[in-house]
């Protein structure tokens, strides 16, 4: 049970509900900052020093004083007391802080009258060491109170155990070690041989390549134009099913093991994701959508009819399902299903067709998937918090997930041999830096690209910069301190800082507020995305939405007054205005999926889920006009909009050029062409002088074996 509620002079304070009421207000408070009132209110009117208030609010979380101070200072500004004056909470000078009068609990017993005031003060002839007991034991439960506030890291992933502390650490050795990209490999039933994609160093497209696991020689089984992923073995090993790229379509083709001429036999469509060939042989099963509108399907192929029918039908409100996989005996097919905010999970389904059945809860992405020998156990690539392990799943309720302690970095798209327990699966290298360019003016009087920079650079992913609205400091995501965090630094990359210390789950979108002093982002909690807003000043950092949807944060209102963002709601994202200091919000539209700027002008602009292009409507009127080529503008992490205009990434044949498109004059300039390790997440400072993105400096993969992985 937590601490009741209690009056405060004219205010109420609802503990269990984070709410302070009174003078015909509501605030909904931190629950950090509830903590800390709750532990001065214990005091009885004794002084709580501040060591005591760190340790048994922050816990184990550290944080400099400042967090104190700042708490203690929105406590005030909440019941409008003040520093230099106070009526209810002192500062006592290098010790602490207390309350000034005492508080009346506001008793839950039935027996007395609704809301009847019962004094929490210690009666006068209690003594003096029981007082003190009685803070302490107080202390303590608001300790275990604090505790509950950090299962929400926990909480994430529900059915997920990590036991890697007692489990042996497995070796795997390197399977290739050639240059480039080796990804989505397929074991042959007998474990002998590997086929797998291979993009070599300075080549852009994808070819199946085949070895022998006791033999350096690589075969190249397909040499065309385009790209060929996800390849799968025949059960009886002489044939090869997989993806190509065709005129910009995708169909599955059939390659000989030991080489010669593919064979086309599916119809085109447009995009495709794993497939998986029947252990009878007689069709092959894959995930397919022909509108990137609607979610994936899971289809099967007879191998005699080349007829498709499809296993699944997946709701409008998920992304769909992929990457299937027969069991050994054929009866029952595993795939992932991702919902609209790309959460994913793994489902099973019979073979001929049912309702799938969840097998797991709560991790942000997964990234492939197979089968025991035996069939009692899935094992598949997942990521709880952003980074990939292998898991392994026995298929007997409970379904708790068990990482696999495998020594090495990230590691995806697992393969098993049908008839042995062989492992092979796909290990990555991924650094990625913040760059920088400026323009700079040309002696014709032109403005063109400078040098390409890093700003603060390490040896871990940084990504998602963002500059102040004063351009002197700069917010990114960072996993430096082995998760992900946001940090600060100045705009030279000087004075790194560390913001957030929640060991967050897809950490995304954050955002500076107009005045620099709050920065508004997204992370996973409880399997769904929520709102977070930290303080820069103290890094105080609260969940500002809480109800069971997926809430995706868009951008800040002008005045910083508001932010904008969008809720799972029904067959539709509905855009929603939420005010963070006085609680209030109200829905704007159900017209688009996420908010992503407010002109000077009032217009709100934003993508949609059923159309392409970015879309804009004048508030409160509505009216709606799309701004824009949908053919030309991309996906939003490369689009950055202003009020007068776009600012977007230009795909030429062989580069990527930085364009804008002016909105007054619809003409579209062209800035400078951005390096080749150009990743993702554009932004401009606030003089539109120079730009920052992702630096994807390595990006690489070899294949990785583990003979016995159990």
């Amino acid at each position: 049970m937590g601490f009741p509620t209690f009056n405060l002079e004219n205010w109420v304070v609802n503990p269990s509900r984070n709410t302070i009421t009174g003078n015909n207000l509501t605030h909904q408070v931190e629950p950090r900052l509830m903590h800390v009132l709750v532990c001065l209110a214990h005091a009885d009117g004794e002084v709580v020093s501040r060591d005591i208030l760190l340790e048994t609010v922050w816990n184990e979380v550290i944080v400099q004083e400042e967090a104190l101070t700042y708490a203690i200072s929105q406590l005030r500004r909440m019941l409008g007391d003040s520093a230099r004056s106070p009526k209810l909470i002192e500062t006592i000078r290098k010790t602490g802080y207390r309350l000034k009068i005492p508080v009346e609990l506001i008793s839950p017993d039935p027996k007395l009258s609704k809301g009847s005031p019962v004094n929490i003060k210690t009666a006068p002839s209690a003594p003096k060491n029981s007082r003190r007991f009685s803070t302490i034991l107080s202390l303590l439960l608001v300790l275990i109170a604090t505790m509950v506030f950090f299962q929400w890291k926990n909480a994430q992933t529900p059915n997920v155990q990590d036991q890697t502390k007692h489990q042996p650490l497995h070796q795997a050795i390197p399977l290739t070690s050639m240059p480039g990209y080796e990804i989505t490999p397929a074991v042959s039933p007998d474990g002998s041989k590997v086929v797998f994609s291979w993009r070599k160093i300075g080549e852009t497209t994808y070819n199946l390549h085949l070895k022998q696991r006791d033999s350096e020689t690589v075969i190249r089984l397909t040499d065309s134009p385009g790209s060929e992923f996800y390849p799968t073995w025949s059960p009886d090993g002489t044939n090869i099913a997989f993806f190509t790229k065709k005129e910009g379509q995708w169909q599955i083709g059939i390659v000989p093991s030991l080489g010669g001429p593919v064979r086309l036999v599916s119809e085109p469509h447009l995009y495709f994701t794993g497939l998986d060939w029947a252990p009878n042989g007689q069709e092959i099963v894959f995930g397919f959508t022909d509108d990137m509108e609607k979610p994936y399907r899971l289809a099967r192929l007879n191998m005699d009819s080349l007829e498709v029918s499809f296993i699944t039908d997946p709701h409008i409100l998920v992304r769909g399902d992929k990457t299937p996989r027969f069991s050994p005996d054929g009866t029952k097919i595993a795939f992932v299903r991702g919902d609209r905010s790309s959460f994913k999970d793994l489902f099973l389904i019979d073979a001929k067709g049912s309702e799938p059945k969840r097998l797991t809860e709560g991790f942000v992405n997964i990234g492939g998937l197979d089968w025991s020998t035996d069939g009692s156990t899935l094992v598949f690539a997942a990521a709880p918090d952003d980074i990939y392990n292998l898991w392994s799943l026995e298929l007997k309720e409970p379904f708790v997930p068990r990482m696999i302690n495998i020594q090495g970095g990230p590691k995806n798209n697992p393969s098993l041999a049908s008839k042995t327990d062989i492992l092979v699966f796909q290990e990555q290298s991924y650094d990625s830096n913040i760059g920088s360019v400026c323009l700079e003016e040309g002696p014709d009087g032109e403005k063109n690209f400078g040098e390409v920079i890093q700003i603060a650079p390490s040896t871990r992913i940084d990504f998602c910069a963002r500059f102040s609205p004063s351009g002197k400091q700069i917010l990114f995501i960072s996993e430096r301190s082995g998760t992900r965090e946001l940090w600060i630094s100045n705009s030279d990359g000087e004075q790194v800082r560390q913001l957030t210390n929640l060991g967050a789950a897809r950490l995304r979108h954050p955002r500076w507020s107009p005045d620099g002093s709050q920065i508004v982002f997204n992370a996973a909690h409880k399997q769904f995305m929520q709102i977070f807003v930290a303080d820069v000043a103290s890094g105080v950092t609260r969940m500002i939405t809480d109800q069971p949807s997926h809430h995706r944060f868009g951008t800040w209102s002008n005045d910083g007054k508001w932010i904008y963002y969008s809720i799972e709601s029904g067959p539709a994202w509905q855009f929603w205005a939420l005010s963070l200091f006085g609680n209030e919000k109200h829905k704007i539209t159900t017209k688009g999926c996420l908010p992503i700027h407010e002109s000077a002008s009032g217009q709100l602009y934003y993508y949609k889920m059923d159309k392409k292009g970015i879309w804009s409507f004048q508030m409160p009127d509505g009216t709606e006009t799309c701004v824009g080529s949908p053919q030309q503008i991309p996906d939003q992490d490369r689009v950055l909009l202003v009020d007068d205009g776009i600012y977007f990434v230009d795909q030429k044949p062989n580069h990527l050029e930085l364009a804008f498109l002016d909105f007054q004059t619809d003409e579209v300039a062209t800035l400078g062409i951005l390096p080749a390790t150009y990743g993702d997440h554009l932004t401009v400072s606030p003089d539109k002088s120079c730009f920052l993105f992702d630096l994807d400096d390595y990006i690489g993969s070899d294949l990785m074996m583990l003979e016995q992985w159990r």
